[in-house]
């Protein structure tokens, strides 16, 4: 729905948005952005291609990932970039939780599930080379913690006596062991 490119706006010359969902596109025109439904619409229009290409949570959603990256990178330009992120098939609640979390993790609207090693063969397989790979924890101990009591999802909510440092502390941990709950490449 644009909330990134809104982040972004004001860093790049241009913003081109991708968006299958044709019911996004007026508000989209409406920031500036020019707007396509798949990446191969936004080459005929920019033929010259894009520095950088972003795609966050998204992967998991479409039907072929595979082609679905080299879309993308057939709209980069020669050195471009492309950063992609999705949710993290080694989520630490998937082991903590096997009952539970599994049945809120595994949702219809998800066509994919990756893990570091399924992505970086996902982006290879798409013609891109994987420069970097990590972890980014979103959900804070708290949200773990609270999982753990009462067996489903509480968001962001905070726990007396869980501060920031005890969510640094937990987030550099997964992020440091691959359990976090997503997993991000730039290539």
């Amino acid at each position: 729905a644009g909330s990134f490119l809104s982040h972004v706006s004001g860093l790049a010359k241009n913003i081109v948005a991708i968006e299958p969902t044709e019911r996004y596109h007026t508000s989209l025109r409406q920031c500036g952005y020019d707007v396509f439904s798949y990446a191969t619409d936004a080459l005929k229009i920019h033929p010259e291609g894009v520095d950088v290409g972003v795609t966050f949570q998204v992967i998991e959603h479409v039907q072929n990932p595979r082609l679905f990256l080299a879309e993308i990178a057939s709209l980069l330009k020669p050195g471009g970039a492309l950063v992609i992120g999705t949710p993290n098939r080694d989520d630490i609640l998937l082991k903590l939780l096997p009952e539970e979390f599994p049945q809120f993790y595994y949702r219809t609207a998800h066509r994919w599930y990756f893990d570091r090693a399924s992505l970086r063969q996902c982006v290879e397989l798409a013609g891109l080379q994987v420069e970097s790979e990590r972890y980014l924890q979103t959900y804070g101990m708290s949200n773990a913690l609270l999982w753990m009591k009462e067996r489903s999802p509480n968001g962001y909510a905070r726990l007396p006596g869980i501060n920031h440092v005890a969510d640094q502390l937990w987030s550099s941990y997964l992020e440091a062991t691959g359990q976090a709950d997503n997993c991000y490449i730039f290539a």
